[in-house]
């Protein structure tokens, strides 16, 4: 097979990335490790006055557009290198043949592959990852964005739903704005994640030491919860040391850092910023505790690796988080309010040989559920499956 994967960002970049870009990259990188072809396509962060670059990473064809550099906005120039991105993937279609190109559910990047699918010169399918509700979130403010997702979900060859969390909450937002439609195909599965060389540290029965807790995740208007968190920390005696730190950058961080100054407990909260992925893992692995609050979740990337680490995580009680994380086995859920996240981190402070019993349980489940190597023939299932029937 011929696989061309569009991202936004680059995981092959210094840019700031999510689990999107991450599980693209490593389902890339296993179906060439399986004798096909990808292309992986991204927008370059820096401008360049050649449009298109390709190299070869780890036997994937990785493609960067680059906007022409242009300090006086020159409409010409931007239209110029457009034009070359779109004669670049037009020539992919052509010469190469591309089979599958796999994308997620952002509107432009899916617009131009939506169109092609409708000419009869094209033979290809298209398979949208729906890893996140931002679509429902867009609609429920706007109502203009639901025709547009509503043709994409439509008219895509197959939904890839990263868990059957997200699926059941797929379908009640579906209803709950009234959209009607059966999509052409679709399927559950998640690649998981590489088999990760670093392990967590031991935890510590020193109870006096600081016990430190961690959040990586995007600081969103919506979705996310770092605001829960710090209500919690200032719920908790100062006799209790505690240090939590954020990683990560947004929207709302200026919003969060304003609640913690309010609440008085700006000293026991480090802000830092998005990290190289070497750089984030070395930070996490100096913490005891994964917090991860939230209204909902795709599956978190950072999550599932920090549970193959050892690491022991504290999440949301909410769907699909509650779907592979058991509370007291592989990992640790509490309900979304203040004092409720307060005092389970309070009970965790104080028995710290727990943390280090479930993530030995949380790296079994994640072997024996989120292995890259083996989840990738899914994956090449489904995409010969939906071939065979072109």
């Amino acid at each position: 097979m011929k696989i061309l994967i569009h991202t936004a960002a680059s995981p092959y970049g210094d840019s700031p990335i999510g689990g999107a870009e991450s599980s693209l990259r490593i389902i890339g990188e296993k179906l060439v490790a399986r004798g096909h072809t990808v292309f992986f396509v991204s927008k370059a962060k820096l401008p360049a006055w050649k449009a298109v670059r390709m190299q070869k990473i780890n036997g994937v064809h990785v493609v960067n557009f680059h906007k022409y550099p242009n300090p006086m906005d020159i409409h010409v120039l931007k239209k110029w290198s457009k034009k070359r991105h779109v004669a670049f993937i037009d020539g992919l279609f052509k010469n190469d043949g591309i089979d599958i190109v796999h994308t997620y559910y952002n509107l432009n990047l899916c617009k131009p592959y939506l169109l092609k699918a409708k000419d009869p010169k094209y033979n290809f399918k298209l398979v949208i990852r729906i890893a996140g509700m931002r679509w429902y979130e867009q609609i429920a403010k706007n109502d203009l964005f639901k025709r547009a997702y509503e043709e994409l979900f439509k008219e895509a060859d197959s939904l890839n739903f990263i868990s059957e969390g997200l699926l059941t909450l797929f379908k009640k937002g579906l209803k709950e704005l009234n959209m009607k439609f059966q999509p052409k195909h679709y399927f559950v599965k998640d690649i998981g994640t590489q088999q990760l060389t670093l392990s967590a540290p031991l935890a510590s029965n020193k109870k006096t030491r600081e016990f430190k807790c961690i959040m990586v995740s995007r600081f969103s208007n919506y979705q996310k919860h770092q605001d829960i968190l710090v209500k919690a920390v200032s719920l908790i005696d100062n006799e209790i040391p505690i240090h939590l730190t954020f990683i990560g950058d947004g929207p709302a961080k200026g919003k969060i850092e304003s609640l913690a100054r309010a609440s008085g407990v700006i000293d026991k909260i480090t802000f830092l910023p998005f990290l190289p992925q070497q750089e984030v893992w070395k930070t996490i692995l100096e913490h005891d505790l994964l917090c991860h609050a939230c209204e909902y979740e795709g599956l978190s990337k950072i999550i599932i690796e920090s549970m193959g680490l050892g690491m022991a995580v504290l999440a949301s009680d909410v769907i699909p988080l509650n779907n592979y994380i058991t509370d007291g086995v592989n990992g640790f859920l509490t309900t979304n309010s203040p004092y409720a996240w307060s005092e389970k981190i309070k009970y965790l402070s104080k028995c710290r040989d727990d943390l280090h019993k479930v993530g030995n349980n949380a790296t079994h489940y994640i072997k024996m559920n989120y292995n890259a190597d083996l989840n990738i023939k899914e994956y090449e299932k489904q995409f010969e499956a939906l071939l065979d029937n072109r």
